[in-house]
């Protein structure tokens, strides 16, 4: 992998520190259409996007700056800041990948000290793949879980791709993400602020690509933070739905 982008913006804590945080937060009071598509699946360029995104959300959120972009504006929803810029935020190096471990829910839940939470509502012919993702950044103490739906269509056989993903890692009072300019729309969940975008960075043009037809809601609970992708050709009302029956 090539992390020269990523170790422009972390800064490692010590390990003690992450875990007293995370201790402490996680005890706090908590603050602040019918689907037609048989299945969505993700292109790949697609997955790539929704990756790097990731990827600066966790790698960001223990930097105390961020690099001076030509155009920056900063909004803070929930706990998180979203850094706006047209500039693109992984330098001229080219993107490389994270290692992620495939495992069963049960597995991932034993192994990550934060509650993995799962919606109680999904749209009809949803169906959980049997692993989920567990990615572990290099030198810090804490993983990223993405748990995977396919939408099945009655007497169809499923094709095994995800039509929606939720991403759950441990918020530690500070954490960022880096989008495109006006990208943002604020909603709420539950009577907390979200935010939700359309798109992604081009990993190739190296620009934002608002024409991806993926919607990302973004929120804090607790001490955790939540990211459902989500294919535009589905309902933003059942995108809400599904985010606000999350326990």
């Amino acid at each position: 992998m090539n992390d020269d982008f990523l170790k422009q913006f972390r800064q490692k804590p010590s390990k003690g520190f992450a875990k007293d945080l995370y201790a402490r937060i996680s005890q706090s009071p908590q603050g602040v259409g019918a689907v037609k598509a048989r299945f969505f699946a993700f292109r790949p360029l697609a997955i790539g996007f929704i990756a790097l995104i990731l990827v600066f959300a966790a790698t960001l959120t223990f930097s105390p700056s961020v690099r001076a972009f030509v155009t920056d504006i900063l909004r803070e929803i929930g706990g998180i800041t979203f850094i706006e810029t047209d500039q693109y935020p992984g330098g001229d190096g080219s993107a490389g990948t994270v290692p992620t471990e495939l495992m069963t829910l049960g597995e991932a839940q034993a192994q990550v000290p934060y509650p993995i939470q799962l919606p109680a509502w999904l749209p009809e012919g949803s169906v959980r793949l049997d692993l989920v993702r567990v990615t572990e950044f290099p030198d810090f103490v804490w993983a990223l879980v993405t748990i995977e739906w396919e939408i099945i269509e009655p007497g169809t056989i499923g094709s095994g791709l995800p039509t929606f993903r939720l991403a759950i890692w441990p918020y530690f009072g500070e954490s960022r993400r880096i989008v495109g300019v006006d990208a943002i729309e604020e909603v709420s969940i539950n009577g907390l602020p979200a935010a939700l975008f359309k798109g992604g960075w081009d990993l190739d043009l190296h620009e934002w690509n608002s024409d991806i037809p993926v919607f990302t809601l973004t929120w804090r609970k607790g001490g955790e933070v939540y990211s459902l992708d989500w294919p535009s050709q589905l309902s933003l009302d059942d995108l809400i739905r599904v985010a606000e029956s999350i326990p």
